[in-house]
This record gives structure tokens, sequence and C-alpha cells, in this order.
């Protein structure tokens, strides 16, 4: 997200909450008890910001990566090594029955 959002966002958060508190202790009398709730409501607002912050850079990373194009497709170099092992293994079994 660039900075000029991010910041904004927040921004934004401060002044509604700074709005509330002043509309709260002009009008509504609100005390000591009111004001710890009111930043506690803001501090959660502000942690959901920055989950959504974490999210989409999750989203952003999870695009760049690049899908594999068939999982179940084998590699034929891959192949090609199990095969000469397999042929190692069966000539070793030949000539141990052969020895018995």
């Amino acid at each position: 997200m660039p900075p000029s959002k991010l910041s904004s966002a927040y921004i934004a958060t401060i002044v509604v909450f700074i709005i509330i508190l002043v509309f709260g202790t002009f009008y509504l009398n609100w005390g000591q008890s009111h004001y710890g709730f009111a930043l506690i409501i803001f501090f959660l607002v502000l942690v959901g910001i920055r989950l959504d912050e974490i999210a989409q850079e999750l989203r952003k990373m999870r695009a760049s990566l690049e899908p594999v194009e068939n999982p179940r497709e084998p590699d034929p170099g891959h192949l090609a090594a199990i095969r000469s092992t397999l042929a190692a293994i069966q000539t070793t079994l030949e000539r141990l029955e052969t020895n018995k």
C-alpha cells in the first residue's frame, strides 16, 4: 500500500476519534471511564487497520508467486536418475541371486 494511503487511514482515524472525544467532553459530559473506553476502541481500530494492511501484503505476495505448471508432471531429468538407480539395483539383485 502506498505510504500516502497508509498515513491517510491513520490520520482519518485520529481525526474522527478526536472529534468524538471533543463532542463527548463538551456535550455529553464524559468522565475518565468514558475516555478509557474510547481509547480502547481507538486502539482496536488501529489494530484492525494494521491487520488489513498485512492482509493486503499477503495477497500481493500470493499473487506474485508463480503457479506451478503441473505439479503432477514429473521432471524428465529426475525420472532418468530414478531409472538409472533402479537399473543398478536390478543388476545388483540379479548378481546376488546368481551367487546363492
